[in-house]
């Protein structure tokens, strides 16, 4: 039974893996859209902590005004409005603030002037940290979202970030992501 449900996990996570930038080139899913998608298919290949958990908690910060379809935070909002079963809930933060009670904590690329504030807000807690600003993955972060030479949309990681935050990444996601950070 426990098998069965790991290959079935990786297997949805594969064919997301696959499917997603397939149908980005073919132009009918946004970059943002992909994005919004592997933060909410990642939750069975991520614990956090010590005893381990499960994600409960994906948090987001943005400034008030951004379109909805440009929007990784509330396209996550959306998703998870439409498909009440999941367990996983979302919180918008405004403004740099307290970020507790996240498990995930996505920075858009549009916040990079403050990503060293937002990463000192976040540094006492057991966070994945995810985002799109350049280099992300060499200034704290946990997972960076890239753009491949065709345009679509990759994830990178730094276990060292990771690990400092007591984050495990499953090998089923690090087997998706082009390059990976250990030291």
């Amino acid at each position: 039974m426990f098998l069965e449900q790991c290959m079935k996990r990786r297997l949805w996570f594969v064919v997301l893996a696959v499917a997603l930038p397939l149908a980005a080139a073919a132009q009918t899913i946004a970059p943002e859209e992909i994005r919004a998608q592997y933060i909410i298919k990642m939750h069975p290949f991520i614990q956090l902590g010590d005893p381990p958990r499960s994600i409960r908690e994906i948090c987001y910060y943005e400034k008030p005004g951004v379109p909805e379809n440009e929007s990784v935070g509330q396209l996550i909002v959306k998703y998870l409005r439409e498909h009440p079963t999941q367990d996983i809930s979302v919180k918008w933060f405004k403004a740099v603030a307290n970020f507790s009670g996240c498990d995930v904590f996505f920075i858009p690329s549009e916040e990079e002037a403050n990503i060293d504030n937002i990463m000192a807000t976040l540094d006492e807690s057991e966070t994945l940290t995810i985002s799109d600003i350049k280099s992300f993955i060499y200034r704290g972060g946990m997972i960076g979202f890239v753009l491949d030479d065709q345009n679509h949309v990759k994830m990178e990681a730094n276990l060292k970030n990771a690990k400092a935050k007591n984050v495990k990444l499953r090998a089923e996601i690090l087997e998706l992501m082009p390059h990976v950070i250990d030291q």
